[in-house]
């Protein structure tokens, strides 16, 4: 076979390593490089509302049946391949058990969401947060004086961190070739490069400008607020 021009994401028969370039006789055209899904469900849900009604003026609802195909084929694009595969959809996720919109997430997260084709949902319950101290005496302050209401709110713990675990488990096993990473955290960039010394591509799904540190350590990035029209409901 003569050499094949084009933009591809290859395997080197040597090393097993995927890399885009041309692809020359000495590699595999892969058709089937596989392409996972991480979304850090509330740093997307936040950014979300905050870009709708600052750019569009209303929130708009994602159809999260079309959401991780859209991204996979926008990942093609945004790579310059047209052979990525969907392995699945991973939601990282967590909810306040004292508060009841918080646990109606929670059923909806675990119920309809985790049942859906190729998703699987870990979710975690918020801890509460440590009351603020006094600047002068350092006691804590439980109460508001004046209301009587609790100081301490409820706090996310675990849900970065679970994703940067997965992510680069998923790449040292080489069970993901692409990863598409639904979140503008900076605090994923250690796993990011991990995963990519491993050999895994790494494509960040935001709305800019936000998350801009992340997407500069990424191969590529998708602005997922472009395809609102597509994957809205």
């Amino acid at each position: 076979m003569g050499q094949q021009f084009g933009l591809y994401i290859m395997r080197n028969r040597e090393n097993d390593d995927p890399y885009l370039g041309s692809a020359p006789d000495n590699v595999d055209l892969d058709l089937g490089m596989r392409a996972h899904v991480f979304v850090d469900h509330w740093n997307f849900a936040l950014a979300q509302r905050s870009v709708g009604i600052s750019k569009h003026g209303r929130m708009w609802r994602v159809n999260w049946t079309r959401l991780p195909e859209w991204l996979v084929r926008e990942a093609e694009k945004a790579l310059g391949s047209g052979y990525l595969d969907y392995a699945g959809t991973t939601v990282f996720t967590s909810f306040n058990p004292a508060n009841p919109r918080s646990v109606q997430h929670r059923n909806w997260a675990t119920g309809w969401l985790g049942r859906q084709p190729r998703v699987e949902v870990i979710i975690h319950q918020q801890q509460r947060a440590q009351p603020p101290r006094c600047p002068a005496c350092n006691r804590q302050v439980e109460e508001c004086p004046y209301c009587g209401a609790e100081m301490a709110g409820y706090q996310e713990k675990k849900v970065d961190t679970d994703l940067a675990v997965r992510l680069v488990e998923a790449a040292n096993r080489r069970t993901v070739d692409v990863a598409i990473l639904v979140t503008s955290d900076s605090d994923l960039i250690p796993a990011v490069d991990a995963a990519r010394r491993a050999g895994c591509l790494v494509v960040q799904a935001g709305f800019p400008p936000g998350g801009r540190r992340l997407r500069k350590r990424c191969n590529a990035g998708i602005d997922i607020d472009a395809g609102r029209e597509e994957i809205s409901r």
